[in-house]
């Protein structure tokens, strides 16, 4: 089949929105790594996560657009895609969301604060009354001397 160049130039625009798309679903990573503050290995696993999705997504974007054939267009669109939402609004994006994220830490932080202090269970009462008899009853036994 016969790709013409209106085809061509309908593909690469395509492809540019949906690698803004592919940038979304990193900052989606970014933000979820913000939230639960990700150690350097799980940083690792998370980026192998995200390069293999977005190759499984890549493969069936072209096999959707392009009927499977690979052109430089389409990865070229992905990539200015990419880089166009990366710098413009990406950036952005993860600043607010963290700013947002630390906002409602430190509020729930400050509202688990002003709680009261749960109160020690019976179990902490007992046990001191336990030691208090048990002290009197080996003092008492010793001045008895019955062992």
């Amino acid at each position: 089949m016969e790709v013409t160049l209106i085809d061509q130039i309908s593909n690469f625009f395509f492809s540019v929105i949906f690698g803004a798309i592919l940038g979304i679903i990193l900052d989606i990573f970014k933000i979820i790594g913000v939230i639960f503050r990700f150690s350097e290995k799980k940083i690792f696993w998370r980026d192998i996560i995200y390069f293999s999705l977005i190759g499984v997504l890549s493969f069936l974007f072209i096999v959707a657009v392009n009927m499977g054939e690979l052109r430089v267009y389409i990865i070229a669109g992905e990539l200015v895609g990419w880089i166009i939402y990366h710098f413009t609004l990406g950036n952005k994006v993860v600043k607010k969301a963290t700013l947002i994220i630390n906002f409602f830490k430190k509020s729930f932080l400050k509202i688990l604060l002003m709680l009261p202090k749960p109160k020690k269970p019976e179990f902490y009462k007992i046990k001191k009354c336990h030691k208090k008899c048990s002290t009197f009853l080996f003092s008492t036994l010793k001045k008895i001397k019955i062992h």
